[in-house]
């Protein structure tokens, strides 16, 4: 039997997508930029935090979310990109090994 409404089985196939997430966030520090990386459901998820070291606080500076793996390590590379060439290269060596370890894939 078909579904009564296009949306009928497209619920069920959305359930059944869910992106494996590893244990923790990816997290990297440059200065006082602090990026992460994570998944929820479908979504990966890019933020950008800023370190205000006279209120000892964190204050997100961006947030969003790609349906694209590609998409979102570009959005979060091109963000550590600002701080120069040496926070770029750092993060990809941390970014590499936390996808080799929980998505099996390679940056470099």
């Amino acid at each position: 039997m078909l579904p009564s409404s296009p949306n009928d089985g497209r619920v069920e196939l959305d359930r059944a997508l869910h992106i494996k997430t590893a244990p923790q966030p990816f997290a990297w520090q440059n200065g006082s930029q602090l990026l992460l990386l994570d998944v929820e459901a479908t979504q990966w998820l890019v933020a950008e935090l800023i370190f205000d070291a006279d209120g000892c606080i964190y204050t997100e500076v961006r947030r969003a979310a790609y349906d694209s793996q590609r998409e979102a390590i570009g959005a979060l590379l091109s963000r550590a990109l600002m701080y120069g060439d040496d926070a770029l290269i750092d993060t990809v060596e941390q970014l590499n090994g936390y996808m080799t370890a929980h998505y099996q894939v390679s940056l470099i």
